[in-house]
């Protein structure tokens, strides 16, 4: 049964094809990847041929061959095979052959590693689904880089790529503070006194996001049908299609449940954005330590993780120590750890819990390389933030959302 895993004469058949290629090499190049082959001999010619690309010289029998002399890899009797193989124009469904049985042997590599998991080592199950989630990230990365890149490669690779916007989170003094909103991959952390409006600040941004990415909420604070009491209050068109409620009843509130509900949302609908309300319920089982600024520093690492694998961006309200908010800081505990994984930090204070005039202050910026501060107003009214002053008016519906 093992030969239903690879395919010898269709390696042989596409090998032959690029080799006499003249317009079509820069499809094969890159669609096709060397982890596609089986026979380590292939893999060498393919790796050969696409330096030969890149060089801009002729892939042809005789630069092939020095190049695999060279590097003491050339196999006659493989290439022999290789040349006698006919060509073909259908290509791209070869190349989709090639990466379905390229897949299934890593399937059957994973299947082997979490029989040792499981049976052997004992492992925790929320690491064999940790396991799991991230092969299946992994499907999903058409450009997996497998060694480092010489600075040259990837300088052109950022002028030659298209620039990616940022993303605006609505609240026009927090954008202009990042010259025009936030890049991806980063882990912002939310943190203030309670009263200061961090769960309207974080849903604000929600509400704004999803107007044009995907979003997911998860909601540890209050269930799903408050949370659209909640919403059907704002007079404002949005998406809602593109945003995601996690049910955290269900899915369990630790940081690999979280972690893995989001990489399962980024591969089914491209979730782009992340909201967490709040840190304060999350758990964090897998962590063997006792000491609190530690446990939290672990999670935030892998959040943060979770940010770069998939570019996404996170913002999770966070839990400030008494010493913080006497100071009006967020130091996350004395975590050098949580400190060093967030990408930025917002903290929302009040000079008096009776106004509704709050600073706003960025104390970590890694996107820009500056603090910020300013003034910001929450109007109750309508249970959002505003740029310039509005009276101070509460209502009910204000005391019952407000965090």
């Amino acid at each position: 049964m093992i030969d239903k895993i690879y395919n010898l004469s269709m390696e042989r058949t596409l090998l032959s094809t690029l080799m006499s290629l003249d317009e079509d090499s820069d499809y094969m190049f890159l669609h096709l990847k060397s982890e596609y082959f089986y026979l380590a001999a292939h893999e060498d010619l393919y790796n050969v041929a696409k330096e030969l690309y890149e060089e801009q010289k002729p892939i042809d029998e005789a630069f092939i061959i020095s190049r695999l002399k060279s590097k003491n890899r050339y196999d006659e009797v493989a290439f022999i095979e290789i040349i006698s193989a006919n060509p073909i124009s259908n290509i791209s469904n070869y190349i989709q052959e090639l990466r379905d049985l390229s897949i299934k042997r890593h399937i059957l590599n994973l299947a082997t590693n979490l029989k040792s998991k499981i049976i052997e080592d004992d492992a925790p199950t929320a690491d064999v689904i940790d396991n799991i989630e991230n092969f299946l990230t992994e499907l999903d990365i058409s450009d997996n880089i497998k060694e480092p890149l010489t600075m040259t490669k990837v300088m052109e690779d950022y002028k030659n790529s298209p620039t990616i916007p940022k993303i605006t989170t609505g609240i026009t003094v927090f954008d202009n503070a990042l010259n025009g909103g936030i890049e991806s991959s980063q882990l912002v952390l939310i943190g203030g006194k309670s009263g200061a409006g961090k769960t309207m600040f974080l849903q604000q941004v929600l509400r704004n996001v999803s107007l044009d990415f995907k979003s997911l909420f998860f909601s540890f604070e209050v269930p799903r049908k408050k949370i659209a009491k909640r919403f059907d209050r704002y007079n404002q068109d949005w998406k809602t299609d593109n945003f995601f409620i996690a049910d955290t009843r269900l899915m369990g509130t630790d940081v690999v449940d979280v972690v893995r509900k989001i990489k399962e949302m980024h591969r089914k609908h491209g979730i782009k954005f992340v909201a967490a309300d709040s840190e304060m319920k999350l758990t964090n089982k897998t962590f063997k330590g006792t000491n609190k600024a530690d446990l939290l520093g672990d999670m935030h690492a892998r959040l943060a993780r979770v940010t770069q694998e998939l570019d996404i961006i996170i913002f999770l309200i966070t839990q400030l120590s008494k010493e913080d908010q006497k100071n009006g800081t967020m130091s996350g505990y004395g975590s050098a750890l949580t400190d060093y994984e967030s990408d930025m930090k917002i903290l929302i204070d009040y000079p008096d819990k009776e106004s509704n005039k709050r600073i706003l202050k960025i104390e970590k910026n890694r996107q820009d390389i500056k603090n910020y501060k300013t003034e910001i107003w929450l109007d109750k009214e309508v249970l959002q933030f505003v740029d310039e002053f509005v009276p101070n008016v509460v209502h009910e519906q204000y005391l019952m959302s407000v965090v």
